[in-house]
């Protein structure tokens, strides 16, 4: 799942405190998190870009503008302790969305290339598994 980093907050442009993130950074996404490292604000929280409401345009171009004390746009969220399918199926999408802004000339991984990174994978999340029950 994407993550948008957020170093500070905007107080006094907007009649509430709030956050801007860039429209190219989240086009196409269904969901995304925004990690705020502010001190009063600081944490993890996932957008759906279904609520997104109020956009307007920055130095960097057209962005979306979010209240940093609306939680039906920011839920807070604690990532999950076991991988699940969801979090794999979010990145092959992140993966989907960025080919279909790819120049035509550009080289996809083979299918046997992608089998092999997930059989990797598989293998290291396994591995974690049982270290993690053998130190319990």
């Amino acid at each position: 799942m994407r993550v948008i980093k957020i170093h500070s907050i905007m107080w006094g442009t907007y009649s509430y405190k709030a956050i801007s993130i860039a429209n190219y950074k989240v086009k196409g996404l269904d969901r995304f998190l925004v990690e705020i490292t502010d001190n009063y604000y600081a944490g993890t929280y996932l957008v759906q870009t279904k609520n997104l409401k109020k956009k307007d345009k920055f130095k960097y171009g057209w962005g979306w503008v979010i209240d940093v004390e609306d939680y039906s746009v920011l839920e807070p969220y604690t990532p999950p302790l076991e991988h699940d399918k969801m979090n794999l199926k979010d990145s092959f999408n992140n993966i989907i969305n960025a080919a279909k802004e790819m120049p035509e000339k550009e080289e996809l991984a083979t299918y046997e290339e992608i089998k092999k990174m997930c059989k990797d994978a598989q293998e290291e999340i396994r591995e974690i598994s049982r270290k993690k029950s053998v130190a319990v």
